[in-house]
């Protein structure tokens, strides 16, 4: 009996919610040259699965995709999550889901998503 595709892939995931942020900055100021080198790190030991949402780094997180992981690695090489935001406040509020959807492709600079999850699923939402 053959395995499922998903069998094949390494069972540690690189979460992009808790990024190292520059000295005295705030969740937007990711330290993108730290992230660089736990990227390279990362995919040099053969993990490959990268984990983001709408909201991580005050809506910055998905930018690291663009930054650190889509201009150095080949697109089938990692497989990528993302989130759909479960609550509707803030900003978010102003935005239908297929604004959100193609702003994380703008965002990620890439044209699809590997799995793509709800986020922050409540009652009252």
């Amino acid at each position: 009996m053959s395995q499922p595709w998903y069998a094949s892939i390494p069972k540690l995931g690189f979460g992009l919610m808790r990024l190292p942020t520059l000295p005295d900055g705030g969740q937007k100021d990711i330290d993108y040259a730290k992230v660089q080198e736990m990227v390279d790190l990362y995919m040099s030991r053969g993990f490959s699965y990268f984990d983001t949402a709408y909201v991580y780094h005050e809506g910055h997180s998905e930018e690291v995709v663009k930054n650190c992981l889509v201009p150095k690695y080949p697109r089938d090489s990692f497989y990528l999550a993302t989130k759909m935001p479960g609550h509707r406040g803030g900003y978010v509020q102003r935005m239908t889901p297929t604004e959100i959807f193609e702003d994380q492709l703008r965002k990620c600079r890439t044209e699809y998503f590997d799995f793509y999850l709800l986020h922050n699923v409540a009652e009252n939402s």
